[in-house]
C-alpha cells in the first residue's frame, strides 16, 4: 500500500478519464492511476469518443489527456467540456507539445495543470497529487483551515489547538494539510524548532521531487 505521500488515494478518485492516441502512453496511464489509488480509469484514443463517453455518463473527477488528440482535438474537446458544465473535473494536459510556459493560457481555457511528457511515473503521482491537493480539498478543510487560521490570528491557541487535535484525527484529513496546521500552530505557540521541523519534513515528505 502507498504511503500518503506518493498516491491519490485522499482524493477518492471514482472515475478518471484517460484520452490519448498512443497505446503504450494509455497503457502507462492507466498502470499508474490504478496503482496511485483512483478506483476506475476509463481510457479513450480519440477526443469524440471521449465527449460521447462525457455526454453520457457521470463527470469524472480527473482528466488526463494529450493535446493533440485524432477527431475533436484537445483545445475543443476541453472548451466543450467547460462549456457542458463540467466544473468539477480536473484537467489535467500530458504531452510533449505544450510547455508549462503555456500553463497561464491553458488555465484561462478551464486546464488545470500542465505536465510535459516523459515523466517518471513517481514524479506523475507526485505532480497529480499536487494538482488534486490544490483543486479538490474537500470544502469542509477549507472552512476548518479557514477557522484554524483566525483562531491563530486572534491569540486563541487553546480553541486552535482543538480544532487541531479533531483534525489530526479524522483519517479522511489530507496529511499535507494537517502538517501545515501543525507548524503553522508550533510557530504560534512560540515553538519555533518544532514549526521548523515540521515544515521541513512536509517539504520532505510531499513537496520533495527527487524520484
Amino acid at each position: 500500500h502507498a504511503t500518503h505521500s506518493t498516491d491519490i488515494r485522499d482524493f477518492h478518485i471514482d472515475q478518471a478519464l484517460v484520452i490519448d492516441s498512443d497505446d503504450s502512453v494509455v497503457t502507462y496511464l492507466n498502470d499508474t492511476l490504478l496503482e496511485a489509488g483512483a478506483n476506475a480509469v476509463t481510457y479513450f484514443r480519440d477526443g469524440e469518443s471521449a465527449w460521447q463517453w462525457l455526454n453520457s455518463n457521470k463527470e469524472p473527477k480527473l482528466i488526463v489527456m494529450e493535446w493533440r488528440l485524432p477527431k475533436i482535438p484537445g483545445n475543443a474537446l476541453i472548451q466543450r467540456i467547460r462549456s457542458k458544465g463540467l466544473k468539477q473535473a480536473v484537467i489535467v494536459i500530458y504531452s510533449s507539445l505544450v510547455k508549462s510556459s503555456d500553463k497561464i493560457l491553458l488555465q484561462e481555457m478551464g486546464v488545470n495543470e500542465v505536465i510535459e511528457k516523459p515523466v517518471r511515473r513517481k514524479l506523475l503521482v507526485q505532480a497529480l497529487r499536487n494538482v488534486m491537493l490544490r483543486e479538490v480539498i474537500p470544502q469542509e478543510f477549507k472552512d476548518i483551515e479557514l477557522r484554524f487560521r483566525k483562531l491563530l490570528a486572534a491569540k486563541r491557541i487553546d480553541d486552535a489547538n482543538y480544532i487541531m487535535e479533531k483534525l489530526s484525527a479524522d483519517k479522511d484529513a489530507p496529511r499535507d494539510l494537517v502538517n501545515a496546521l501543525y507548524a503553522e500552530l508550533a510557530f504560534a505557540n512560540g515553538d519555533f524548532e518544532s514549526a521548523k521541523t515540521i515544515a521541513t519534513k512536509t517539504i520532505l515528505e510531499f513537496g520533495e521531487s527527487v524520484a
